[in-house]
């Protein structure tokens, strides 16, 4: 009976000695192939100031070109569906800024960005909770269309023998649009936009065809015709269209008077 409880014995311990030593062994080797291998992470320390470098100027990136997209559907938003999917975007860009890190190179720009689409974020998800009226587009067009009708008379005034009123004739209704849009042109001034853009149609539309011809007009979609999308990154475009005049960015589409003023036109504003 001795005998058999010392075998007994014997074999518990051993038993309990293999288990401790397979314990031992998963722990170890756990942290050494993640923290301390000498062969994988290694490898990673000698190019991590490039190689991080790289992925965080391809993160930022990345939630660049989210934030874009967030833009762009906001620019069409209407229904409570619409802002969802805004605020959806703005927390998908906002969630790869947040894995870059502070002490990173691009982490004060990712900082900085955070911030600004986080009020973004914030913004569209109180739209979605109650959306906003959509935009009243068609009547300002109408008025000023409206506003565009009485200087038609000012050819039949030009009729009158008084000499100094020779040159209204030539005034039809484009030739302002032409005139402000070469100023424009001259002053440097620039409008940032898209193909597929509503407002930016309007906007164009506000101008007519031969005057918005004379207008520098950058495309910002990749997918556009001579498009041009590190140059609206650069110049920091957040919506569609944006002028950029003397400077200075001025989001949405503008009407021809506040153009006027904006670039400091002195001409005819019989728009």
């Amino acid at each position: 009976m001795r005998k058999y409880t010392t075998l007994f014995a014997g074999l518990t311990l051993g038993a309990i000695a293999t288990g401790c030593s397979t314990l031992a062994t998963e722990p170890t080797n756990s942290p050494t192939v993640s923290v301390a291998s000498p062969a994988t992470p290694q490898a990673a320390p000698s190019p991590s100031p490039q190689a991080s470098t790289t992925t965080s100027e391809s993160t930022l990136a990345n939630a660049e070109d989210i934030a874009t997209g967030a833009i762009a559907v906001t620019d069409t938003a209407i229904t409570a569906e619409d802002w969802q999917m805004v605020a959806s975007r703005w927390q998908r860009a906002i969630s790869l800024l947040q894995t870059i890190p502070e002490s990173d190179a691009k982490g004060a720009i990712a900082q900085e960005k955070i911030a600004a689409y986080q009020q973004n974020l914030t913004t569209a998800q109180q739209n979605a909770k109650s959306p906003p009226p959509p935009p009243s587009r068609p009547p300002v067009s109408v008025a000023k269309t409206n506003r565009a009708t009485p200087p038609q008379p000012q050819p039949a005034a030009a009729a009158s023998p008084n000499v100094a009123q020779a040159p209204p004739p030539p005034n039809s209704p484009q030739s302002p649009k032409i005139a402000l849009a070469q100023h424009l042109s001259s002053i440097g001034a620039k409008v940032y936009g898209t193909y597929w853009c509503g407002a930016c149609k309007y906007q164009r539309e506000l101008f007519g065809q031969g005057a918005y011809a004379q207008i520098q007009e950058v495309e910002c979609d990749p997918r556009g015709k001579n498009a041009q999308p590190d140059l609206c990154r650069q110049a920091g475009v957040r919506a569609y269209p944006t002028w950029e005049i003397n400077g200075q960015n001025h989001q949405g589409a503008r009407s021809l008077a506040e153009l006027a003023e904006l670039s400091g036109y002195q001409g005819d504003l019989n728009f």
